[in-house]
């Protein structure tokens, strides 16, 4: 999905369960060339976030960044970007968290580790949805305490 997708589900899906945490994960169906504008998923999560806390004030939020992939290596830069926002934006509010799950899926130096991704370089395989779990897991389990 994309922002404009989320900002559609949200009073539909989100609201009605009243959820006390929710992990939002989207931002990198807008993010797909070095020509694609970083404000674009900042903008729609601040939206999206402002809709949340107007219907449900107390809930948390985890933002899921913007992950690298090899198939879209040329917008890295603008993902991380993206990601950097966010994150700043986050800090402003003690009811949003900023998760890096990009970091995981890179090398020391850096570098996509392909071997993480399905053959289409985009999604993930079941080895990098671990590496997800390890960065996630410890967020919600403090959360939930």
């Amino acid at each position: 999905s994309n922002v404009a997708d989320q900002l559609k589900a949200i009073d539909r899906i989100v609201v009605p369960i009243a959820p006390a945490v929710v992990a939002y994960y989207c931002g990198d169906n807008d993010i797909t060339s070095a020509t694609s504008d970083p404000q674009v998923p900042v903008d729609g999560f601040k939206a999206w976030v402002q809709r949340l806390h107007a219907a449900l004030p107390g809930t948390h939020v985890l933002y899921l960044s913007i992950k690298p992939s090899p198939k879209r290596k040329a917008a890295w830069p603008q993902a991380q970007e993206a990601n950097r926002l966010i994150k700043a934006y986050c800090e402003s509010d003690p009811r949003l968290t900023f998760v890096d799950l990009g970091t995981c899926l890179l090398t020391e130096d850096g570098e996509m580790r392909p071997e993480l991704y399905k053959e289409d370089q985009l999604h993930l395989q079941p080895a990098g949805y671990a590496e997800w779990t390890k960065v996630v897991k410890p967020v919600l389990d403090r959360l939930a305490h």
